[in-house]
């Protein structure tokens, strides 16, 4: 997630890549990658690896790059230019 760059407006449409928070810790909040399969105002139904989960936009950050490759290609340009 930190390596993720995130679209600031959360302009979600049904199918982006989303980064949702699916244990709140105010500290270490665990977060998955999953696909937005639903949208009604301000919640999202997330499609994580296994199970579909209710969240709102508030909870999720949007990332530029609509395919896993193109963010695990960032990450790695991030960690090899350190």
């Amino acid at each position: 997630d930190r390596y993720a760059q995130k679209d600031a407006t959360r302009a979600f449409v049904i199918g982006d890549l989303a980064i949702a928070v699916i244990e709140p810790d105010p500290k270490w909040p665990k977060k998955d990658v999953g696909r937005v399969t639903h949208i009604d105002g301000e919640q999202l139904t997330i499609t994580l690896p296994g199970r579909p989960i209710g969240t709102t936009m508030a909870q999720v950050d949007a990332q530029f790059g609509t395919h896993a490759a193109q963010v695990v290609g960032r990450i790695d340009r991030s960690i090899v230019h350190r």
